[in-house]
């Protein structure tokens, strides 16, 4: 029996509907907590307890489901670029690391702007 499912090229799918690679997600992370508001405070706010999963996933461009945040957060946990708080009622609360902010400011934010490029296929000049 032929399969009459009409196949889609990727680059012609709704962006809302495109997985964003793990890399990118990674990177849209650390870009998140590098540039907190709170973050940015002098001396870095030590009352500021970090970013909820929830407040990270709402402000990640595109629609993201709440696993691939938590696979990106895991990855950068391991690599000791963020740390985890974790709070009454067991939710947990994300911050940059001193290690996670020199790497972003080191390399981070010129691969994420590179990553953005390709993805849009707009390179600036």
């Amino acid at each position: 029996m032929p399969d009459n499912r009409v196949c889609v090229p990727f680059r012609h799918r709704s962006s809302e509907r495109v997985r964003q690679p793990l890399v990118e997600i990674v990177l849209s992370i650390l870009n998140f907590l590098a540039t907190h508001p709170k973050e940015r405070l002098p001396g870095n706010n030590p009352d500021w307890i970090g970013a909820s999963r929830y407040e990270i996933r709402t402000n990640m461009p595109g629609t993201q489901h709440d696993t691939n945040i938590g696979d990106g957060l895991e990855r950068l946990l391991r690599l000791g670029l963020i740390a985890e708080k974790t709070t009454t009622g067991a939710a947990k609360y994300y911050r940059i690391t001193e290690e996670g902010r020199d790497w972003y400011n080191k390399k981070g934010n010129s691969l994420l702007d590179f990553a953005r490029e390709v993805r849009t296929g707009r390179f600036s000049e």
